[in-house]
């Protein structure tokens, strides 16, 4: 999880920065294998956050059952606490990735050029722009969840905690995570659809190069 910010971070400005060539069909090509790359990597630091959500409760159960006292809640030790910081980094990862989507939705959606039909560009544009929209939404609610949770575990190592509190905590949890999987049930759909359309437009773009050869 930790090297996947890669070199994609790197010339997350785009290949295309000089004005109507950059809408050469090269381009354009190189364009669509970067947001494959990206989806694909995308998709993989969902999984990882997925994956880490799924550990928190066993992950939570042993460090009630190693610490009776609840002391490393209250100093941020608990394995928890690790858990919340390595869900931070894949929504970090996340976020970075989503901003290269948006860069390229509206790289896209100003498209200047004979080469293609104007529609094509527009299409997967407008695709990547309602993908993006419901990820960015996610990452801020994720971000707010885990703040909560960051809160109501360090609160667990306090002398004021009592068992209404533990329990008011947890539902809380539950409840976040409700919402938040409703949420990336929508990003899974629309996902579905912007790789199909992103494989359109590769398609596209690889035959009219082949046609002008």
């Amino acid at each position: 999880m930790k090297n996947t910010k890669k070199s994609i971070l790197l010339v997350g400005s785009m290949i295309m920065l000089s004005g109507c060539a950059s809408y050469n069909l090269d381009n354009m090509q190189k364009l669509s294998v970067r947001i494959e790359d990206e989806t694909e990597e995308l998709v993989n630091e969902f999984n990882t956050l997925y994956d880490l959500e799924t550990e928190l409760l066993s992950t939570f159960e042993s460090d009630l059952d190693a610490d009776q006292d609840l002391a490393t809640f209250n100093n941020n030790n608990a394995a928890v606490f690790e858990n919340i910081l390595n869900r931070e980094e894949a929504l970090s990862s996340i976020s970075d990735l989503n901003n290269n989507l948006i860069e390229h939705a509206d790289f896209l959606a100003d498209y200047d050029s004979e080469e293609l039909n104007p529609e094509e560009p527009q299409a997967l544009s407008n695709q990547l722009t309602e993908l993006t929209d419901l990820i960015d939404n996610y990452t801020t609610d994720y971000k707010i969840a885990l703040e909560n949770q960051t809160t109501y575990f360090e609160s667990l190592g306090k002398n004021d905690a009592t068992a209404e509190s533990f329990i008011d905590g947890i539902n809380n949890i539950n409840n976040e995570h409700e919402r938040l999987f409703e949420q990336s049930n929508q990003i899974n759909e629309i996902f579905g659809e912007t790789l199909s359309e992103l494989e359109s437009f590769k398609q596209t773009v690889d035959q009219t190069i082949a046609e002008g050869k």
